[in-house]
């Protein structure tokens, strides 16, 4: 075993002797294991493809490989690759172009693949036919299989789906266990002091902990190792201490024992001379903690010499001191009481400057000299225990709540997943038979980018390999880049794959291989990264830091290329290097117009001053998740139309509707319409005769226009499928003719498409969920070949462009820093992980050691990824690299930089050789930025189509109905009761007038609006078609459909049974030539033609008591004379019911 102490000092970088032809062809030797690291432009993916396609080849079944990838991008791209390669090696005489992907090593891959074929024709797997045989999945597809290999395990039921919005669900469970404070239960009185800790913000409480069940899984596990709470605290002041004893160690590996020697012996003299001359003492960052007691127990003499010689040493910005004096304990030569003392304090100082020339280059102990002051102390204050056991209480029970709601509501989440995924193969020592099936049948498990696994994850792994050992026959495979590990936002520990690379996985081994090639980037580029990451990346690796050191490649392409640019600026209005973006675009699209060309950015926001100036300059641009599809007006104005027509009384939807462009009512008439009325509902107001006739003549034609459409919209509210009623209105309204362009039409059709997902997932709408998920999407980007592409740097990963500009480089991203509860997983010297957690600081106390040392620890971990995700960014270049940058300078002229920013550890190495501009070049190419225009229809606007959308059908009372569990015939006989309807309000030719074609694409078009599955949409067209045919054929249909006096269709009414509102809704009503009353419900009911009469009577007896509750209310206002009947459209049939 491997102890931490050799990886924590461990000085050589993920590499391997073995140069980098060897390194690809070793890993495909199945007798091993191997974890390969594969840095940006190396073929990683081939190489993956490469040791599947050798899997193929002895493999008994295709199902005994398992491949596994944690993005769906990723796993269809295996897939295609695998697939293209089996049908290129089908082929006689295959180029290498079949493929659809540049291959570097295209020989070797058709080879491997034509083997694999016909290994698979001699097992009669049929692999081209039936590739759903290669297991190629996402971590979360597979949880998703496993879980439901045992549903009974599930706390959640067999048919929970994974939700992709759990934020509601948090929400609640979170308001539920709040909510029990005053109830007397057993953890009460923990929520009080949670909230007395955070001085009673109930609201900071709620969010605080609402972020904590999204990341639970990094937690949870340690909530229930352990519920003797002494042994608990023990346990975990047992963790602290061992940081602390951990340190000291390392302190000593730092120094050689003569040196240490000499230390401790200057460090002596200085705090004694401090002590007997009582100077000024040092401050909280240089100088020792005030700790006392605690201090004093733990580790004796050794913290306070240690820390005696922090404060020898360094200043208190943590540097090497550069001078000694009396405030360090080196008094000056005249404070001497005799020659002996005058002699022996120059002897010391010249040591203590002696030993500071030594010690200068020395980064790693002057680093782990400064951490001295950021160790946590040993021991919990009780008040941090108690908040910490408050918290543990209060934690489980908003875990419990949400597992109600899951179970409840059918839903989990990507967490609750993995976690059933785990629960379904059992324990270490107890496997389930699903882990015992699965062990028989995966004999080989691949894992790509493998430096994004999380711990969650990486335990999953090893609950599947358990049963594994050396030399059965059984491999893994990782794959990844460290380098390039940048999300720790999704819980990625890069550690992991460190710690894999040293030590195995469980008992396995693994060789490590190091692929140096790089297929991608100029040799310019490739010598820029080796010169500079080189030293902007840590040197060795260390786990607890999550630091990964550089590792160098060696350029492959023939073109030398270009010498990355750096443009940096003095320009807070970030402006001049806009326009330098610009510049630099305009360039390269004039020398190299075939060139691909992305702007990357860190956050959205960085793009915020660029995009109008690629604008102005007619540069067509790409927004990849970029622009959010919330701040497009398009949206804005259909969030506002379904928010006024769920809630007739939100003022503020009703007055943007008013002023959108399908309405466009001016300001003036806006103010009419509200300023003496502010309390009034607006739909009341517009339905006021004085006050439309107050408006202006322009503004009472726009009203007279969309007033119908909106009460028609409003009296079919919650008739009609969601979708279907607020794209029908907004057409009807004019919203596709105030559309300037393609794109917001593709947002709109976004937006119906999300509300269309309420009712298809069987969802309760609000709006408060509507906004909640259009957050999570972004405009439909512009289609352009020569489009621009903008994208953040973490969409980029995994792509490649010919030049890439990266503006910005000054600004910081975000750390959240105020979590409820911090924990990290400490790896001691001793091998084990050792738990440590904090409470957030009490609201107006100071921050607590243990709290701030964690937090601190989070930060070292962001700034190495933020440096990782700087290299990500970069070699996505493959001829051009532009890098520009905002120079803030203090009054004597000396930058500022963020601590933060890719530009912290990047400006030392390039501020002598980099000029720092004013302006930039003149763009003579950009246009006047044009004024934007109101745009809204003209009053006399018309919809060129009379005829667009079909009446909605109502709800029936349901009482005495039934419900077919079959979508499809459901559907169709909505949209048959749709256009019953239809033809009683406009009667038949308008129908009988279009073509057999125009006709199906209406039938195509509504029934898709209603939510029929893809699938059966053209035999439903087909269906629907044929039973309208036979309709308008039928004598009967044609009675009931013609003009009749008082003629009534889905009349909806209100009456008083018994003290009870009853609703109803009533299909077809009117009174024939002998003045008696016909109460007519339509009936979907499809029956076999021979037993038709039977069946008919059958049916009139289900539904007489329905048709007679109809029959009784009608009597409540008409005393003629009633007959009710049942119309079977679909057959098509009759039946009076005689009641």
């Amino acid at each position: 075993m491997v102890s931490f102490k050799t990886l924590m000092s461990h000085t050589t970088t993920l590499k391997h002797t073995e140069d980098d032809q060897a390194s690809r062809q070793r890993a495909l030797n199945l007798t091993e294991s191997f974890i390969v690291q594969a840095p940006a432009g190396s073929g990683k993916t081939t190489l993956l493809v490469q040791r599947f396609l050798t899997l193929l080849q002895h493999a008994k079944s295709p199902e005994d490989i398992l491949a596994i990838t944690f993005t769906n991008k990723a796993a269809n791209e295996m897939r295609v690759r695998i697939i293209s390669a089996l049908k290129a090696a089908a082929l006689p005489s295959p180029t290498g172009g079949e493929l659809g992907w540049g291959d570097q090593n295209l020989s070797t891959t058709l080879s491997l693949a034509k083997k694999a074929l016909e290994h698979s024709q001699a097992l009669n797997w049929h692999l081209l036919e039936n590739p759903n045989q290669l297991r190629i999945q996402t971590i979360d597809a597979f949880c998703a299989y496993l879980t439901k290999q045992l549903p009974h395990l599930s706390d959640c039921g067999p048919q929970s789906e994974i939700t992709d919005l759990p934020q509601f669900l948090y929400e609640e469970a979170v308001e539920k266990t709040l909510l029990q404070l005053e109830e007397n239960t057993t953890w009460s009185s923990d929520i009080a002091h949670l909230l007395l800790h955070l001085d009673n913000n109930f609201n900071k409480l709620r969010d605080l902990i609402i972020a904590l069940l999204s990341k639970r899984d990094q937690w949870l596990a340690y909530l229930h190792f352990e519920n003797d709470e002494v042994r608990l605290r023990n346990q975990l002041e047992k963790n602290l201490a061992q940081v602390v004893t951990d340190h000291l160690v390392y302190l000593n590996t730092l120094v050689t024992q003569d040196h240490m020697w000499e230390l401790c012996d200057l460090a002596e003299f200085a705090a004694e001379n401090r002590r007997l001359t009582d100077s000024a003492k040092p401050s909280n960052e240089a100088s020792p903690s005030p700790r006392g007691e605690e201090d004093a127990s733990f580790e004796g003499n050794v913290l306070t010499t240690w820390r005696n010689i922090a404060h020898l040493l360094l200043t208190q910005d943590g540097e090497w001191r550069k001078k000694l004096d009396v405030r360090m304990g080196f008094p000056p030569v005249k404070n001497a009481a005799t020659a002996e003392d005058a002699s022996r304090f120059v002897s010391y100082k010249t040591r203590a400057l002696n030993m500071l020339s030594i010690l200068e280059d020395q980064d790693a102990f002057r680093l782990a000299l400064s951490n001295l002051w950021l160790l946590p102390n040993p021991c919990y204050t009780e008040t941090e225990w108690q908040t910490l056991r408050a918290l543990f209480s209060v934690l489980k029970i908003s875990v419990a709540e949400l597992r109600i709601l899951f179970q409840n509501q059918s839903k989990i989440d990507f967490i609750e997943n993995m976690h059933t995924a785990m629960t379904a193969l059992g324990l270490d020592d107890s496997p389930t038979n699903t882990a015992l099936t699965l062990d028989d049948q995966i004999k080989h498990i691949l894992v790509d980018e493998f430096q994004d696994i999380s711990h969650t994850q990486f335990q999953l792994i090893e609950l599947l390999i358990r049963g594994w050992s050396p030399q059965d026959g059984r491999t893994l495979f990782f794959v990844g880049d460290p380098m390039q590990s940048i999300y720790r936002f999704r819980n990625a520990e890069v550690s992991l794959f460190i710690r894999t690379w040293m030590v195995g996985i469980n008992t396995l081994p693994l060789t490590p291989l190091t692929l140096t090639s790089n297929f991608r980037s100029s040799q310019k580029i490739v010598d820029w990264h080796n010169t500079y990451f080189k030293k902007i990346f840590p040197e060795i690796n260390n786990l607890s830091e999550a630091a990964v050191p550089f590792s160098a490649s060696i350029a492959r392409v023939a073109k030398q290329g270009v010498q990355p640019e750096i443009f940096a600026f003095c320009d807070e209005t970030d402006t001049e290097q806009a326009k330098q973006v610009v510049a630099l675009i305009l360039n390269e699209r004039f020398n190299h117009p075939e060139n691909k060309i992305a702007i990357l950015v860190r956050a959205r926001d960085h793009l915020k001053p660029i995009i109008p100036l690629l604008k102005d300059a007619n540069i067509p641009y790409q927004a990849i998740d970029i622009d959010p599809l919330f701040e497009k007006q398009v949206i804005l104005d259909l969030v506002s139309l379904t928010s006024a027509l769920i809630d007739p009384a939100n003022r503020l939807a009703w007055l943007a509707i008013l002023r959108a462009p399908w309405c466009g009512l001016t300001l003036s008439d806006l103010t009419l319409l509200t300023e003496n009325t502010p309390d009034n509902i607006l739909y009341e107001q517009l339905n006021c005769t004085e006050v439309i006739q107050s408006l202006s003549l322009a503004g009472q034609e726009r009203i007279a226009r969309t007033l119908p459409i909106l009460k028609s919209a409003l009296k079919n509210r919650a008739r009609e499928a969601l979708r279907s009623w607020i794209e029908n209105t907004w057409i009807a309204l004019g919203g596709p003719a105030s559309l300037t362009n393609e794109a917001d039409l593709e947002d709109a059709n976004a937006y119906f498409t999300l509300l269309a997902k309420f009712n298809n997932a069987g969802e309760s709408f609000s709006i408060k969920q509507l906004l909640a998920r259009l957050k999570k999407l972004f405009a439909t980007p512009k289609h352009h070949e020569s489009a621009v592409q903008l994208m953040t740097i973490h969409s980029a990963k995994g792509l490649e462009f010919d030049t890439v500009i990266l503006p910005y480089l000054e600004r910081k991203g975000a750390l959240d820093d105020h979590a409820l509860l911090l924990w990290m997983t400490y790896l001691a010297n001793d091998d084990d992980k050792a738990l440590l957690l904090a409470p957030i600081k009490k609201t107006g106390f100071e921050t607590e050691k243990i709290y701030s040392y964690i937090l601190n620890q989070q930060k070292i971990k962001f700034n190495h990824e933020k440096n990782r995700l700087f290299y990500v960014a970069t070699t996505r270049a493959k001829h051009h690299l532009y890098l520009l940058c905002n120079i803030t300078q203090n009054a004597a002229g000396v930058p500022i930089i963020q601590s933060d920013s890719f530009l912290k550890k990047l400006w030392p190495l390039i501020e002598k050789d980099i000029p720092i501009k004013t302006t930039c070049p003149t763009i003579d190419h950009i246009a006047p930025a044009k004024e934007p225009q109101l745009m809204r229809l003209s009053e006399a606007w018309q919809h060129p189509l009379s005829n667009t959308r079909l009446p909605p059908i109502a709800l029936h009372d349901q009482s005495g109905g039934f419900k077919l569990k079959d979508p499809t015939p459901q559907l169709l006989g909505i949209f048959l009761h749709q256009m019953l309807q239809a033809f009683s309000i406009r009667h038949t030719p308008w129908w009988q007038e279009q073509s057999e074609h125009a006709q199906k694409q209406y039938i195509h078009h509504h029934l898709m609006q209603l939510g029929l599955p893809t699938s059966t949409l053209p035999s439903s067209v087909l269906s629907a078609h044929q039973m309208i045919r036979n309709i308008l054929q039928d004598t009967r249909a044609n009675w009931i459909l013609k003009a009749h006096t008082e003629a009534q269709s889905e009349w909806a009414i209100s009456i008083n049974l018994k003290n009870e509102i009853k609703n109803l809704v009533i299909d077809r009503t009117f009174i024939d030539e002998t003045g008696c009353r016909w109460i007519i419900d339509y009936k979907t009911t499809t029956f076999d033609e021979e037993n038709l009469e039977s069946a008919l009577i059958a049916a009139g007896k289900k539904h007489t008591k329905q048709m007679q509750g109809y029959k009784t209310a009608i009597q409540l206002f008409d005393s003629r004379p009633i007959r009710l009947g049942l119309y079977f459209p679909t057959v098509p049939a009759w039946h009076e019911i005689i009641a």
